[in-house]
């Protein structure tokens, strides 16, 4: 059977993780405990499911165990003390008020939650003490009068680990993709007459597919 010739070009499999920016001794071990050794096992981390994240939903259509993107100004914010201290930031759209519950955040965080602020989250809404709540929303402060996109594409969700959060693993894919845009080749494991007769997209492709 006739395979292709990719010799001429550098192979994904011989490039570092070290290539990626912010890659150092601390996150490559955190990769390494997700068998992520090289830029070729981050290629073949692929995702356990994908979130819909290309469109708003209005605050006054929440629904319990939806996962929603919502987007308001935040109108107050308090610590709560009980069993669990937590911060909770309320945003109102045209629609109506939320809460975003937050166990686990950071005196810089706390100060960058400021009533008037415009702000874009992503979570699962809950029945709260307050009504519908997002806990632990993933947030975007947004600039004011700057035009703010939604993802066009669904979201992917990686399996990860303590200290690797998923917008760092999608960073990184992402760096990847944007250095292979160079003539690297990355060997098809299937023969090429198989892969023509069965109308199969070659490797690197798919895996774009996968993790886009």
């Amino acid at each position: 059977m006739k395979v292709e010739d990719q010799s001429r070009t550098p192979a994904v499999e011989q490039l570092p993780l070290t290539r990626l920016k912010g890659v150092g001794p601390a996150l490559s071990a955190r990769l390494a405990t997700l068998g992520i050794q090289s830029v070729l096992d981050l290629l073949f981390h692929l995702p356990l499911r994908y979130q819909d994240r290309t469109r708003l939903t209005p605050i006054a259509a929440l629904r319990h165990g939806a996962d929603v993107v919502v987007e308001g100004r935040i109108v107050g914010s308090a610590l709560m003390f009980g069993k669990r201290r937590s911060l909770m930031v309320k945003i109102q759209d045209g629609s109506g008020i939320t809460t975003l519950r937050f166990f686990h955040f950071s005196a810089a965080q706390k100060q960058a939650l400021q009533d008037g602020s415009r702000i874009r989250c992503y979570g699962e809404v809950r029945w709260g003490k307050s009504g519908m709540e997002l806990y632990h929303p993933e947030y975007t402060l947004l600039q004011e009068q700057a035009p703010a996109p939604l993802e066009t594409h669904l979201t992917p969700v990686y399996p990860a680990t303590e200290g690797l959060q998923q917008v760092r693993l999608r960073k990184l894919l992402e760096q990847v993709f944007e250095q292979l845009r160079e003539p690297f080749s990355l060997p098809d494991f299937l023969p090429l007459e198989l892969r023509r007769q069965q109308n199969f997209m070659p490797l690197m492709d798919a895996l774009r597919v996968l993790h886009y």
